[in-house]
């Protein structure tokens, strides 16, 4: 009987070996295509002769891994897992990366593979916190917590980038803040942004490189997290990463990205000292039925894991026409637990304007359709739009107290029909407001830099009524920026 346990033992260990070992083939540089490795995990690191390979994908007739070489190898022969072998994450990266900077065992840097293995809690839990961008498009009309994954999706040019670096800087602003931006696409990371970790790819690192690159980047950013920071994790290229990984490793089919559904894994680990909030920039390519699909496709995906979905396109005129476009019309009046008092008041106030609006261009619409005429004060918030919306829709950020006292401006100037008063260019009227509440040092102004949480809405909102709104319109009179009211008025009939 002892011998039959000896023999048995000796098998299933003989068994045990022999699905550690297998046998691989290069379906392109860099790429193996490998049968055998029964035990093999998803992010295990195997050797090729002697190069290390991280598996990529996991088949039931095969498993893809990627050989972490910046030249180009191909390799047919046996492979093996090595599980001393694993990848550190290199805390200390400049502005470029490729594989060799992570591919080192003796580094005392974090665990790639541990990463990958650590289990995230099970509940997403709703940080308390806002995630302030600066832009009232995003802070008032839909804002985002801290610990939240986000998607920045549209067409190129439309501000997309621009919002999410502008985001970057104004959280690194922050206390225990950290940004890590990944750039997988070599001719997209073109600011500099002081303090910011950068993962940014070069022509000449190879496709592995450019993959890996976002990957090491999250990796990174959850490192940070774990370490007591608040964290934002930026990929700014989501369809150059999808398509490197279909051409890479061939799938044919369109499958999730990977890249989104850890992140937004490890966005779980939230607390009051600690976050990681993501933000994912994805191009609805429309020139390229192609790219076009696989952009859809990932759009699917991120939805069903991104808490806010900004899309960057309007039909309106003059909304189309600034940067970043996005259409802030639409909002609704709902209770947003962790937006500011004074943000969660402006909000409700620009959604009561915004359904007065349509419902007058809705009437209008009628008017014109069974030829009405209408009198132009019937519809003077139409005409008024074209002044208010323009000066919302905000190209660059703002601190709390300035974008709390201009959209107050705008609201107090559009109840009190004198938003049309203005002769001069609406951008001027804008840095000049902004120039003169600074100016002005009030209390207001004081309490919601130091300490907005604790401010009272109605108080503020009050204070900016009747002490800085007055005192600005005073200003612009004297230096001849309004019209009368009888030049208002034959303004709006033209």
């Amino acid at each position: 009987m002892s011998l039959m346990r000896f023999l048995f033992r000796r098998f299933n260990s003989i068994k045990s070996n022999f699905s550690d070992f297998g046998v691989a083939e290069s379906t392109k540089s860099n790429i193996l295509s490998i049968e055998g490795l029964e035990s093999v995990k998803k992010g295990d690191i195997i050797s090729a002769g002697p190069y290390k390979a991280w598996v990529y994908a996991l088949f039931h007739d095969k498993v893809l891994a990627a050989i972490l070489s910046e030249s180009q190898v191909d390799y047919h022969g046996p492979v093996s897992i090595d599980p001393d072998f694993d990848l550190k994450i290199p805390i200390d990266v400049s502005e470029s990366l490729s594989v060799s900077a992570f591919s080192s065992t003796s580094s005392s840097n974090p665990s790639f593979k541990a990463f990958l293995n650590s289990k995230p809690p099970y509940k997403h839990l709703l940080s308390q916190n806002q995630l302030y961008t600066g832009y009232q498009q995003v802070d008032i009309c839909k804002p985002i917590s801290l610990g939240q994954t986000s998607l920045f999706y549209g067409p190129s040019n439309k501000g997309k980038i621009k919002l999410a670096y502008d985001t970057a800087e104004t959280f690194l602003k922050n206390k225990h803040a950290q940004v890590v931006i990944a750039s997988p696409n070599p001719l997209k990371y073109k600011r500099n942004i002081p303090k910011a970790i950068v993962y940014k790819s070069e022509m000449a690192h190879s496709e592995v490189s450019q993959y890996f690159i976002p990957y090491i980047a999250l990796a990174h950013a959850s490192y940070l997290r774990d370490k007591g920071h608040h964290v934002l994790f930026i990929l700014d290229d989501l369809l150059y990463h999808t398509f490197k990984e279909k051409t890479l490793f061939h799938t044919e089919k369109i499958m999730p990205t990977n890249l989104g559904s850890l992140a937004f894994e490890h966005s779980k680990h939230v607390s009051k000292d600690s976050s990681l909030s993501s933000v994912f920039i994805l191009d609805k390519d429309t020139n390229d039925d192609t790219h076009r699909l696989v952009s859809e496709s990932i759009n699917i995906h991120m939805q069903s894991i991104s808490s806010q979905i900004f899309k960057f396109d309007s039909e309106d005129e003059i909304l189309s026409k600034q940067t970043p476009v996005l259409d802030f019309t639409n909002i609704v009046d709902n209770i947003i637990p962790f937006q500011l008092p004074v943000y969660a008041k402006l909000r409700k106030e620009l959604t009561e304007l915004f359904i007065s609006l349509k419902e007058v261009k809705s009437t209008e619409d009628i008017r014109k359709k069974y030829k009405i005429n209408s009198d132009p004060w019937d519809k003077y918030l139409i005409l008024d739009s074209k002044y208010f919306l323009t000066l919302l829709s905000q190209s660059a950020p703002l601190s709390i107290p300035e974008l709390t006292a201009f959209l107050q401006f705008v609201l107090w100037s559009v109840k009190n029909e004198t938003i049309s008063m203005f002769k001069v260019d609406l951008h001027e009227v804008r840095t000049e407001f902004l120039a003169f509440f600074k100016s002005l040092d009030t209390e207001v102004e004081v309490r919601l830099r130091k300490n907005p949480e604790s401010v009272d809405a109605e108080w503020a909102l009050d204070q900016i009524n009747s002490k800085i709104i007055p005192r600005f319109y005073d200003h612009a009179k004297m230096k001849g920026w309004l019209r009368d009211f009888k030049d208002d008025y034959e303004e709006l009939l033209k």
